[in-house]
């Protein structure tokens, strides 16, 4: 998928190009019926969305960006948790 990216910083980056899959797909699996969705953030944040916002190719899982995997040490805890110095950043988390 080729898709634009707009920051509320006011800086783009055009033509991005990744590979994941779409969040229908995993509702589809899962059997998920109901209107909303849970979404977990790194760091613990959650939020409740409607699936209407998320299905119909609207939202995507990714997990690699421009041919090569996402980096595990973006993916929040449960991957930084062996590196160096990720037990004080899991702690301020209130994740230790």
């Amino acid at each position: 998928m080729t898709v634009d990216i707009h920051c509320v910083t006011r800086w783009s980056k055009l033509g991005t190009v990744w590979q994941g899959v779409s969040v229908d797909t995993l509702l589809d699996l899962a059997g998920h019926d109901g209107p909303f969705a849970m979404a977990h953030c790194d760091g613990g944040n959650t939020t409740n969305l409607p699936v209407a916002d998320l299905s119909s190719g609207k939202a995507w899982v990714a997990y690699a960006y421009d041919g090569q995997p996402l980096e595990l040490a973006r993916c929040g805890k449960s991957s930084s948790a062996n590196r160096p110095g990720s037990e004080d950043l899991n702690h301020r988390r209130g994740q230790s």
